[in-house]
């Protein structure tokens, strides 16, 4: 059986509403990851004015975009701006994080259940790139 192959097709862009903490990127666990503010790497997906939109840190800078979600499932985001701040300690950027958005064409969802939160994967091509959790709506 395949990694993604339980959770759900997300067909629905209300489903991915809220802040997921980014757990791992291309099966690289990314949890220890934090901004110079202790944030860890995440995503935000929220409605805006009757707009999808998503977030994405990469340790220093924001990136962000519009999304969309079809019926048969096809995820699109598109990047329309990021912050230029760099960084003050010469920590790397993980620039993947919001990449992982961009470069997604599904999402799949599996709910929460036994107390273990949702956890959110990003696929591209089939592969999943990107596994979130800990969702709190906006």
């Amino acid at each position: 059986m395949r990694e993604h192959d339980e959770a759900i097709l997300v067909t629905d862009a209300g489903l991915l509403l809220g802040t997921w903490m980014t757990q791992t990127l291309d099966g690289q666990d990314v949890r220890a990851l934090r901004a110079h503010s202790g944030r860890p790497l995440a995503v935000t997906f929220v409605r805006l004015e009757g707009e999808l939109r998503w977030h994405a840190n990469d340790v220093a800078n924001a990136h962000s975009g519009t999304f969309s979600v079809s019926a048969q499932g096809r995820f699109d985001a598109i990047k329309q701006m990021i912050t230029a701040v760099g960084t003050i300690d010469s920590r790397p950027l993980f620039r993947r994080n919001p990449q992982a958005v961009e470069q997604a064409t599904e999402a799949r969802l599996l709910p929460a259940a036994d107390g273990k939160p949702p956890t959110l994967r990003l696929l591209g091509v089939g592969t999943v790139i990107a596994v979130y959790t800990g969702h709190a709506p906006e």
